[in-house]
């Protein structure tokens, strides 16, 4: 059985279903989601205060459950 990951742009700022899984943000998704600049986003992630991306191939993606913990004031930090 494969497994498929859907990459499209974010629709809603509900909480994502219970599950291993997550959707992938490109920068530009978490811009539009969060209402800030991407600079703005970089430079809180290396302040530490906004979640840190994940490298996929040569792409840089945000995992969208830590997005919206972080949006909802639960900043939770991947070791």
């Amino acid at each position: 059985m494969q497994q498929s990951f859907d990459l499209s742009a974010p629709d809603t700022k509900s909480t994502p279903p219970p599950g291993p899984l997550s959707r992938l943000w490109s920068v530009s998704d978490v811009s539009a989601f969060t209402q800030l600049h991407r600079v703005t986003i970089y430079r809180l992630v290396r302040a530490g205060r906004f979640p840190a991306p994940l490298s996929v191939g040569r792409n840089i993606r945000w995992r969208e459950d830590e997005i919206l913990n972080w949006e909802n004031g639960l900043h939770h930090r991947r070791y």
